[in-house]
């Protein structure tokens, strides 16, 4: 039997492909043995399985099954290999794409590496890109203080970042009279370049210090009508500060650039803030605590996340109302003279950071502080404090000089991420078992003068880093304070101090003004950098091997603690030793 070309190119490419040799083998060596017919079986076995299934199940016992079952088996083989022989096409199609992207990458990577080191190897490229590079890095977050002048000469201005404009020697202009034919030195024209021609350049952030007459008429050209002017800043300015009593212009999105982010403004500034005036992009706005400006409703934009307002009450003449207060105030300071009791609804519910002032001692409702509060400073709050009055989202409390109540056990418990409290001078109580150590997140604790409380062993958080004891002035237990202690402070200790019982975490240590104890080999921790001793009548020569670690890097002792200072030889002094004038 004879097949022409065509057919048998058919029957290869549609119906044997991918099969192995051996498989191909057989199944070509059947074909040529059986009626040419069995070709179209072949070409159409799809519309053939059903009729080759039925006929196997008929002829399960007939001396023919053989051959229907070879049929269908081949049928089968068939079909199922042009499932494998699609899969296989897919598989090849996608491996021939990656390998073209291998390729195309290798040819862009191998182009760009020959370009890179065409570049590169170029000497005068090479340090020109250095040069450049060491610009931006010299420039780079660095405040850098220039008078205006100075900032239109300075070569690099494209790489200034942070800019403090110098002070202008205004009262020199004022007074200065111009005589006739007589030159005029560099000094008198410093700063003759009016700011309206700011130089444009990628500041980000412009900071105008208290000495700086912005508004010397003698800045602003005729043709200004006003103290600044459209484009005076370049947009690239994003934190724009003005210090001191000089600046009290209209805000406006005309000259405030509009990219703006941060704001912030001095005594100076008490016009009324208006809608409208600032930029969509401010985050924060900074307002000096005596501003007494009004700040218009809806005047503060949405993007405002941060609002430092402080409430002047008036000497209580003025009520507490969140009427009062914008409503994107996150930081809120209430006044010295204010004493008032605060109400539910009284402070705007996206309150961050509240504190009272000196004389606030009224009473706090019930949840009528923000669930938002975050740091709370509680000025001469006196009364007890409660679960219902400290929220849950509280990290740092600071209690007040005058608090002065009995802390219970489960008095944190409100809270399991604060990490700061401060208590004033006042607080005098006993510890009580459990108050701190189940709180995990605990970084700072701090004491006032007046604390002589004992700490017993293990009451102190493993998470605790800074520890202020304030008065502390009781004999000290070896594991009473936790292994991850760095900052140790004491106010008035003055006893004998055991080795082991301070952690080898600790790295600043400060004995205060009263400490008075000999020192051992082994009392300092080995990690100790610094420590403080403010006694001038400390006299221990601590330069004796043993008593300072290897680690320690600088002593600071009172300044009129001068015999101790001239016990230590020269090369200890200039190594390590720093002089405090005390202000006792």
């Amino acid at each position: 039997m004879h097949l022409n070309f065509v057919t048998q190119r058919i029957i290869n490419k549609e119906v044997l492909y991918g099969l192995d040799k051996k498989l191909f083998q057989k199944l070509n060596n059947y074909i040529e043995t059986i009626k040419e017919d069995y070709y179209e079986k072949l070409l159409h076995h799809q519309t053939n399985k059903l009729k080759l299934i039925d006929n196997h199940k008929i002829n399960f016992n007939n001396e023919n099954n053989i051959e229907n079952k070879l049929n269908l088996s081949i049928s089968l083989i068939i079909e199922n290999n042009k499932k494998n022989r699609e899969e296989i096409e897919e598989e090849e199609k996608e491996e021939e794409e990656k390998n073209y992207n291998n390729y195309t990458n290798n040819i862009e990577i191998n182009y760009n590496y020959s370009l890179f080191q065409k570049v590169w190897g170029n000497i005068v490229i090479r340090n020109e890109i250095l040069f450049h590079l060491r610009l931006y890095n010299s420039h780079w977050g660095k405040e850098i203080c220039l008078s205006l002048k100075e900032v239109f000469q300075y070569k690099y201005k494209n790489y200034l970042d942070n800019l403090q404009l110098k002070e202008r020697k205004f009262e020199k202009k004022k007074n200065h009279q111009k005589e006739p034919n007589k030159d005029n030195d560099d000094d008198d024209e410093e700063d003759d370049e009016p700011l309206e021609k700011f130089p444009q350049s990628n500041i980000r952030s412009l900071y105008l210090n208290e000495e700086y007459d912005l508004f010397y008429k003698k800045m602003i050209p005729p043709s200004v009508t006003s103290g600044i002017s459209k484009g005076m800043f370049g947009d690239n300015i994003t934190s724009l500060s003005f210090s001191g009593p000089f600046f009290n212009e209209e805000l406006s999105c005309v000259w405030i650039p509009k990219y703006l982010k941060l704001l912030k403004l001095d005594i100076g500034f008490q016009k009324d803030i208006k809608k409208g005036q600032l930029p969509n992009t401010l985050v924060s706005l900074l307002l000096h605590p005596d501003y007494k400006g009004v700040i218009m409703l809806d005047s503060i934009p949405e993007s405002v996340t941060t609002l430092a307002y402080n409430f002047n009450s008036h000497s209580n003449r003025d009520s507490l109302s969140c009427k009062k207060i914008p409503f994107s105030t996150t930081t809120l300071v209430l006044d010295d003279d204010f004493n008032q009791p605060i109400r539910v609804g009284d402070i705007p519910q996206n309150i961050t950071n509240l504190s009272f002032g000196k004389s606030f001692s009224s009473s706090i409702g019930p949840n009528s502080l923000p669930k938002s509060t975050r740091i709370l400073s509680l000025g001469k709050f006196k009364d007890s404090v409660d679960h219902n009055i400290l929220q849950e989202n509280l990290i740092s409390i600071d209690f007040g000089e005058y608090f002065n109540r009995p802390l219970f056990s489960n008095m944190f418990s409100f809270s399991k991420s604060i990490t700061t409290i401060i208590f004033g001078k006042s607080f005098t109580q006993q510890i009580a078992p459990g108050v701190f150590n189940h709180l995990n997140h605990l970084k700072t604790l701090k004491f006032g003068d007046h604390f002589n409380s004992r700490i017993l062993k293990n009451e102190l958080p493993e998470s605790l880093t800074l520890l202020d004891l304030g008065g502390y002035n009781i004999p000290l237990d070896i594991g009473m304070f936790p292994t991850s202690l760095i900052s140790l402070t004491f106010h008035w200790f003055n006893k004998p101090i055991e080795i082991g019982v301070f952690p080898s975490s600790i790295e600043s240590l400060n004995l205060g003004w009263n400490f008075n104890q000999i020192i051992k080999p082994g009392i300092l921790p080995k990690n100790l950098k610094y420590l403080d001793i403010y006694n001038s009548s400390f006299r221990q020569d601590l330069s004796i091997d043993g008593i300072l670690p290897q680690s320690f890097k600088n002593l600071t002792i009172s300044i009129d603690n001068l015999s101790l200072f001239q016990s230590f030889d020269s090369k200890f002094s200039s190594k390590y030793v720093k002089l405090f004038k005390t202000n006792n």
